[in-house]
């Protein structure tokens, strides 16, 4: 082999690797970017992720105090009804008691009448013995 032989030959083996080189340097420099932009992505949905598991947190806290105080302001059914009942209880002893105070009131007034009749019977007894006497 001559001298011009081998500065071609490895001319070309150095063009070859160079160029080689340069393809991986390219190919390196393009998946880092690609890393890069798959990581920056990742972070951008898991930040996005925690906002919505922050705000879907605070509406079921929300939401489960609004549960709370809603069995605590409500009345229980068996409670409800108990207090019903009691009430209809009560509601028929208003009515007894009314009806047996409308009796006693009609006894007192038959009776006042009772007593006005005799009184004015009595006056009249008087009067018309006063005026016999005399």
């Amino acid at each position: 082999m001559t001298n011009s032989e081998r500065v071609t030959l490895e001319r070309f083996f150095t063009t070859l690797i160079d160029a080689n080189d340069k393809r991986y340097d390219q190919r390196f420099i393009a998946q880092e970017k690609a890393t890069l932009a798959m990581l920056s992505a990742a972070d951008n949905a898991l930040s996005k992720a925690d906002a919505t598991a922050v705000r879907d947190k605070a509406a079921a806290n929300e939401w489960r105090a609004a549960m709370n105080d809603r069995e605590k302001l409500f009345i229980a059914r068996p409670e409800f009804a108990a207090e019903i009942s009691n009430l209809q209880k009560k509601i028929e002893d208003l009515a007894g008691t009314r009806l047996a105070g409308m009796s006693a009131a009609w006894g007192i007034m038959l009776g006042a009448a009772g007593i006005l009749i005799s009184l004015g019977t009595l006056l009249t007894l008087i009067v018309t013995i006063f005026l016999k006497v005399r």
